[in-house]
């Protein structure tokens, strides 16, 4: 196992290496990150090799004590269609870097450049909500937007735009219910998604991929549907 060491303004050593343990160490650093998001936790690493059969490489750089201080995670994409090339993370559009320190950046861009050469791809594309401070090439086509959330349901209500609230009565009046569930709302989840990819002319993912989300997500994910 090939590892990388850089000192940190020189008192603390980091280790660069793959990471391929049970993702308990990995899921406690995204969880003490502000900048983290859902794609970065390590369950991922399952549901995409699971549901598409695509190569991941998840690095991660320890400091000295052993402690995780930085990890990315990228899938290995090749296809006739979209190219050769490393994505943190595919089919979302998030996950990149989540590091300590710049230092820490720049070391496990090293360990992906590295393992961009052994797979053999043609480049690195890093999802990232933020500017990356690395100086890499980008690109910002993409918005994400963002609704605060209140405190209750009476402030988030009046947050919304009036048009917004108009059209929550009317769907109200229209004798409209939404109910919570989980793998039992899976059938029909699936035959509206569908459906309604059908008509915007989008590929749709498998069955399956939704199911592994939620078999590996049980305790944060749901199905929220709509019924007449």
């Amino acid at each position: 196992m090939l590892e990388k060491w850089k000192k940190l303004d020189n008192a603390m050593e980091m280790n660069v290496t793959p990471y391929n343990e049970d993702g308990a160490a990995w899921d406690a650093f995204v969880a003490s990150r502000d900048d983290s998001t859902n794609y970065h936790l390590y369950g991922w690493r399952r549901v995409i090799e699971k549901s598409f059969g695509h190569r991941t490489y998840y690095i991660s750089a320890r400091n000295s004590d052993n402690e995780i201080c930085g990890v990315l995670p990228l899938t290995h994409m090749k296809s006739a269609l979209f190219g050769n090339f490393l994505v943190s993370l595919p089919f979302f559009n998030y996950g990149g870097l989540l590091c300590n320190y710049d230092e820490t950046a720049s070391a496990i861009l090293v360990e992906a450049e590295r393992t961009l050469s052994e797979v053999n791809a043609d480049h690195v594309e890093l999802r990232h909500l933020n500017v990356c401070r690395q100086g890499l090439a980008t690109k910002e086509h993409k918005v994400t937007m963002i609704l605060d959330l209140r405190n209750n349901e009476e402030a988030q209500w009046k947050a919304l735009d009036a048009k917004v609230r108009n059209q929550v009565r009317k769907a109200e009046k229209s004798g409209l219910t939404a109910v919570s569930g989980h793998l039992d709302l899976l059938e029909g989840f699936y035959e509206v998604f569908c459906r309604n990819m059908r008509d915007l002319g989008t590929p749709v993912y498998g069955c399956n991929f939704f199911r592994n989300v939620l078999e590996t997500f049980p305790e944060t994910t749901r199905i929220i549907s709509v019924l007449l």
